[in-house]
């Protein structure tokens, strides 16, 4: 089992449209001990439950940009990281 870690989240102010919906840009920082080569970004929020593929991943430090639905109420988010096979 590879492991996979995430070191920070950092919400910035562009937003792209999709469809009728914005998307936010998150900035993320992943540590990972060996590669990955299917790791996929798991979100969870009210009204939301997505996965993202991360595609190949180093090992090593990896920085990258994914863009997360737009919450118009604030509230808890969580973010997993999952493995194998995704």
């Amino acid at each position: 089992m590879e492991r996979l870690n995430i070191v920070s989240v950092e919400p910035t102010v562009f937003f792209i449209r999709a469809g009728d919906a914005l998307r936010q840009r998150v900035h993320l920082t992943l540590e990972s001990g060996t590669a990955v080569p299917d790791a996929a970004l798991s979100v969870r929020a009210a009204g939301v439950d997505e996965l993202q593929p991360l595609h190949q991943l180093k090992a090593g430090s990896t920085e990258l940009d994914v863009y997360l639905p737009d919450l118009r109420v604030p509230g808890p988010v969580t973010l997993g990281l999952l493995t194998g096979g995704v």
